[in-house]
């Protein structure tokens, strides 16, 4: 169970979270356990969870449908790297979600030109995943 977080937030098209450290208790052993990482903001149908989550928790969250993932999220990395390698043979777009099976990893999406494109990304360079 979550019981404290210090973090700094800030908004970028898209509520992200950097946190800088976060308790966690463990009740098997009533200790409580502290961490050091990035926590995440879950939204689902529009509105954001109002607690912050582990990327760990959330891809072992059963609740969450992911091959129904429209993820938004906008960042600097990703619209750089495509205005410089302007290459879009390793992105998916929204479309095609439907039928990839996410589960296993965590994306990015960007905005170019009316259309939206996702990237497999490493989870050091997620900040905030989000659900419709």
């Amino acid at each position: 169970m979550l019981t404290e977080v210090q973090y700094n937030t800030y908004m970028n098209d898209n509520l992200e979270v950097n946190p800088v450290s976060w308790a966690h208790h463990d009740a098997e052993d009533d200790s409580t356990h502290y961490e050091n990482g990035i926590l995440y903001s879950v939204c689902v149908k529009g509105v954001f969870f109002s607690e912050f989550f582990s990327l760990n928790t959330i891809l072992k969250n059963p609740k969450f449908d992911y091959k129904a993932w429209a993820i938004e999220i906008l960042t600097e990395k990703i619209e750089n790297h495509f205005n410089e390698v302007g290459d879009r043979t390793d992105f998916f777009t929204v479309e095609e979600l439907e039928d990839k099976d996410f589960s296993k990893g965590s994306f990015e999406l960007m905005e170019e030109e009316r259309k939206k494109y996702i990237k497999k990304l490493s989870s050091d360079d997620i900040h905030a995943l989000t659900w419709k």
